[in-house]
């Protein structure tokens, strides 16, 4: 009788990405978990860079976006709403992100070889 560990995955036919653990659960493959991470850092990241430094050329981009228009302090409560939202995400990846690797060799000797 072949048991399987929780590292080893049963074969199926599926193609969706996603294996079957020994556990009965799916899990996402190795290539889109690390696709979620990059995601996780780097859409904030962009979302500042891209961001206009000014309110009044804030204020028009949203005016062109969606025909909305904004008073110029509102544009800047928004934006500066906006750089913190984004702040906060890059700092809970960046925590998340550690906090992982930090319980990883923490509990390295848990693992199964």
């Amino acid at each position: 009788m072949n048991r399987l560990t929780c590292c080893q995955t049963v074969t199926s036919g599926e193609t969706s990405g996603l294996s079957k653990a020994a556990d009965g659960e799916t899990h996402p493959s190795a290539a889109k978990r690390r696709g979620f991470t990059l995601a996780k850092f780097s859409v904030p990241a962009l979302i500042v860079a891209l961001l206009p430094k000014c309110p009044v050329c804030f204020a028009a981009y949203v005016a062109l976006g969606t025909g909305l228009s904004l008073s110029v302090g509102t544009a800047s409560l928004l934006r500066t709403s906006l750089v913190s939202l984004c702040a906060a995400a890059l700092v809970w990846a960046l925590y998340c992100t550690l906090r992982k690797k930090t319980l990883g060799r923490t509990f390295s000797s848990n693992r199964l070889y």
